[in-house]
């Protein structure tokens, strides 16, 4: 500091204080870590109240680099200890927090799509380039599943993720790995959904995900919405199939109004006429897709409408295209080991019996009950009935008896009550 006496001896001049730039830097530094500190502190109390189970982060990190992580139980007095000014915040889903589920919207089709497709929650968090990427639900019984464009590269691949036990959240007030603030759009409570709707609204919204990135330019889309229609009223009830098919059209940035081709195709199905479905739909996005999109639909209960016409594609004899056949997809052990996909479990279709995608056999002495007890599981499965308590995915089937002539199954007709309520379906 410097300063002068005035001449005369008359009063001292004030006393002026020199202050470096980089001083004043690294005040305005040190109050603003001081803010973070405080803030990063206090979503963390407020999760801890919520009951989630947090987890400090290294700073734009998602990952926890503690040693045993998913068992850290860290309370309010351990706060100062674990969380800076500029840690990451980490929240464990699921059980440890009550089952709490992240919806995590991976890619800019999902975000399109989500309002309308998935249930509402008062609880979502994003950042500048991804907002409300993020949907917090509680749903206590829910698993994690991946869903996954099997035909884009890995970096690329992931559509939309539901995220439960076993798996942790970068949340508010982190910064992402890119650089952008964490931020809450909604810091309400999460809605409570039974984990079995939860998977069924998350599986559609991959689905037509999937479909809205193979949307086709002008002058293939028509074909390509009536190929959509079909395959959405044969897996979903009518309200479902035009609110799934009206959000694929924006989210794609189609301009015309579709609702015609939905309406005009359920039409012909209820006629049992010819209407477009899987075999077109494959030939327009590829066997692989649309593999992955009968499994995601496949993962909702069916209500589809009995007698309707098979695809007009002509491929397979499924008087309602839900069975047209797909030549199966041949894989290198490469292709199935960057699958994200390949280690969830198969979707049941008779609990304890059959899944989708996998071969039972029935090994037994001769009338032991083999065919009895096919015979009630086929009944069960085509007609949507319960199997030894449990609900079955309702589908046409196949019944192939290399070892009988149709005559003779005529003949057993009588002992196989079950089927005859379900002939139809039942080829």
């Amino acid at each position: 500091m410097s300063g002068a006496a005035g001449a005369g001896g008359g009063a001292p001049a004030p006393v002026v204080a020199a202050v470096r730039r980089d001083e004043l830097d690294d005040r305005a530094g040190a109050r603003a870590a001081q803010d973070g500190e405080r803030d990063v502190r206090t979503w963390v109390r407020e999760y801890i109240r919520r009951g989630w189970c947090v987890l400090p982060l290294p700073p734009r990190s998602k990952r926890c680099v503690l040693d045993g992580w998913p068992d850290l139980k860290i309370t309010d007095a351990d706060v100062p200890s674990y969380f800076g000014g500029s840690s990451n915040v980490g929240v464990l889903l699921g059980e440890p927090s009550g089952g709490l589920t992240d919806v995590d919207l991976d890619c800019a089709e999902a975000l399109a799509l989500a309002d309308a497709l998935l249930p509402e929650t008062s609880s979502s968090f994003g950042r500048a380039g991804a907002p409300r990427s993020h949907r917090l639900y509680v749903s206590p019984a829910a698993r994690t599943v991946k869903y996954a464009d099997p035909e884009a590269p890995p970096d690329d691949a992931m559509l939309v993720e539901l995220r439960s036990t076993g798996a942790q959240t970068m949340g508010p007030p982190s910064v992402h790995p890119c650089g952008e603030a964490v931020a809450w759009a909604e810091v309400g409570e999460p809605a409570t959904v039974a984990a079995e709707e939860l998977r069924r609204h998350v599986s559609r919204l991959a689905a037509a995900t999937l479909l809205v990135r193979a949307y086709p330019a002008q002058g293939a889309r028509h074909e390509y919405v009536l190929a959509v229609a079909g395959v959405l009223a044969r897996r979903l009830p009518a309200a479902d199939a035009e609110r799934m098919l009206l959000a694929i059209v924006r989210a794609a940035g189609d301009d015309e109004d579709r609702r015609a081709d939905l309406r005009s195709t359920l039409r012909r199905l209820a006629a049992e006429r010819p209407a477009s479905g899987w075999p077109t739909l494959a030939r327009a996005i590829g066997e692989r897709r649309a593999a992955r999109i009968r499994e995601w639909l496949g993962a909702a209960p069916d209500t589809l409408l009995d007698g309707a016409a098979q695809d007009d594609g002509g491929i397979g004899d499924d008087r309602r295209g839900d069975a047209a056949a797909h030549l199966p997809v041949i894989r290198t052990l490469a292709d199935i080991a960057r699958d994200p996909t390949a280690l969830e479990p198969p979707t049941v279709v008779v609990p304890r019996l059959a899944w989708r995608g996998r071969v039972t056999m029935l090994a037994a002495r001769e009338k032991d009950g083999k065919s009895t007890l096919a015979t009630a599981a086929a009944a069960a499965a085509s007609g949507g009935a319960r199997w030894l308590g449990d609900p079955t995915l309702r589908g046409s089937v196949l019944w192939v008896g290399l070892e009988e002539h149709g005559q003779e199954r005529r003949r057993d007709e009588p002992r196989q009550g079950p089927l005859r309520r379900v002939m139809r379906r039942v080829w």
